[in-house]
């Protein structure tokens, strides 16, 4: 891009009208500039959040778990009492007439009928979470034994190249030994035919 074309593009931007942008409050009016620091500041956003190692999740997973392990008991409790309250209140009201009566009947089975949903929905989420902490507990277990399993055979691994490499070590002093038998047999020879020639 060339100069006059990059000045060309800066002057439309800085022309450009201002565009609506939506918002949690609603729609908001921002200019250029504004788009442009938003945009920067979701850009430094990402870097500014720790990159969480394997180990870190995990940590941070059964907290949250024991957290809701510890709340959940007491959720239940106040939906719980607040049902309750709010069926015995409905029970102690006396029907005016018959209409009224069949009105709040059908309510309160209706009432009833949520209730029982809610109650219903509720043990399925403790199970699930139940569930959901049985296998991260799996997991957990799982990677401390792959992780033994290896550290044992790195071990054996090691024990192995060492073991590999003294015996080299000795063969090569074999060798050596050999080689130097096989000299002084060669220079014995020669000064065998020598004394003899002589």
């Amino acid at each position: 891009m060339s100069s006059s074309s990059s000045i060309a593009a800066a002057r439309r931007r800085r022309a450009a009208p201002t565009m609506p942008v939506k918002t949690s409050s609603g729609y908001q009016t921002l200019t250029p500039q504004q788009m442009s620091q938003a945009q920067s500041q979701e850009q430094q956003e990402p870097q500014q959040r720790p990159v969480l190692t394997p180990a870190q999740m995990l940590v941070t997973h059964e907290r949250r778990i024991a957290d809701i392990e510890r709340t959940l008991p007491e959720i239940f409790e106040q939906v719980r009492a607040s049902l309750d309250s709010t069926s015995t209140g409905l029970h102690q009201q006396q029907p005016v007439n018959q209409e009224s009566s069949t009105v709040t009947q059908s309510f309160m089975e209706e009432r009833v009928r949520r209730e029982d949903e809610l109650v219903n929905r509720l043990m399925e989420a403790e199970r699930r979470i139940s569930e959901f902490h049985d296998v991260l507990t799996k997991i957990q277990t799982f990677a401390m034994e792959m992780n033994t399993t290896f550290m044992q055979h790195l071990n054996k691994a090691s024990s192995v190249v060492e073991q590999y490499s003294n015996e080299a070590e000795q063969s090569q002093e074999i060798t050596l030994n050999i080689a130097e038998k096989d000299n002084k047999i060669d220079i014995s020879d020669g000064e065998e035919e020598i004394t003899q020639t002589v």
